[in-house]
């Protein structure tokens, strides 16, 4: 794999790739397949921005050092400002009771105690990191080979390794914000539900995203939410100006959410095949380089 290929290319560039909506549409069908395998305990973990990065990153400071704990949890998500440490901790106890992770046994104050990640919380996070590199590969086809490389223990923790780089990304290099694509992820089952319209547009359209058919009902059962959330969740986004629903049964997406839309994937499809290269650069130049064998 060429050295900084992915940093050369640029996320702009992936946009423009012509199989982009392409491995859009994969991306959010591989991603809500993830979904469906693992029941609703899980999407209840992952449901939103704030769950789903208070695991991820103790997984990856696992990754990095070989070991986290509670007080390392609790001092990302002060830096970051994603959740408050009561929902943290929250967090952390349903994913132990979940069977993700165990919380060690000691005397003494609750946050100091070391976290053990288990094997279904590896396997979990391996599923949702193989669904990202096989819908970016289309737009990189040079990272095509990492997908097999997951499996390994060693490639997936350099992978999970190299995530922190991307941490605070600098405005310059992340491109201008995208609070559209924030709103549905801070919200429970928000960025699910926003990829199930995704995929249930017309085939032949001018935008990422346009005009979708709309069931609250439909939602709320899929993603296991209440039809007062999904109301709430995009009635918000159409007070912002990004959508508009039309009677009870059809949404329309303006062209902000759609542009907002590519560069979210555009971007992820960046940050993921940085990672699998890094991963793969790392393990060919010495094998035991940057990451932990599982």
């Amino acid at each position: 794999m060429a050295e900084s290929s992915v940093a050369q290319i640029g996320w702009p560039a992936l946009r423009a790739h012509p199989r982009f909506r392409e491995a859009v549409e994969l991306n959010a069908r591989l991603i809500l397949a993830h979904k469906d395998r693992h029941g609703p305990v899980l999407f209840w973990m992952t449901g939103d921005m704030g769950r789903s990065s208070t695991l991820n990153r103790a997984l990856m400071r696992y990754a990095r050092e070989g070991a986290v704990s509670v007080a390392d949890v609790l001092a990302w998500v002060r830096q970051r400002s994603t959740v408050s440490d009561g929902r943290a901790l929250q967090v952390l106890r349903r994913a132990e009771g979940a069977g993700l992770m165990r919380i060690e046994p000691r005397s003494g104050p609750w946050r100091g105690r070391n976290i053990i990640i288990l094997p279904l919380m590896v396997d979990f996070w391996r599923g949702r990191a193989a669904a990202e590199i096989e819908s970016a590969s289309l737009v990189l086809p040079a990272i095509g080979p990492c997908l097999e490389r997951l499996q390994s223990d060693g490639f997936y923790y350099a992978f999970l390794s190299s995530l922190h780089r991307f941490d605070g990304m600098a405005p310059q290099a992340r491109g201008p914000a995208n609070p559209a694509m924030r709103h549905f992820m801070a919200h429970e089952g928000g960025l699910m539900m926003l990829y199930d319209l995704l995929l249930r547009q017309a085939p032949e359209r001018e935008r990422l995203l346009e005009a979708a058919p709309f069931s609250r009902t439909r939602l709320a059962s899929r993603f296991h939410v209440s039809r007062t959330h999904v109301r709430r969740v995009f009635a918000e986004a159409e007070a912002a100006g990004w959508l508009a629903l039309e009677g009870h049964n059809s949404i329309v997406f303006g062209p902000e959410m759609s542009e907002q839309a590519e560069r979210h994937f555009a971007l992820t499809f960046y940050v993921m095949g940085s990672c699998a290269e890094a991963a793969a650069s790392a393990l060919d130049a010495a094998p035991t380089a940057g990451a932990r064998q599982g």
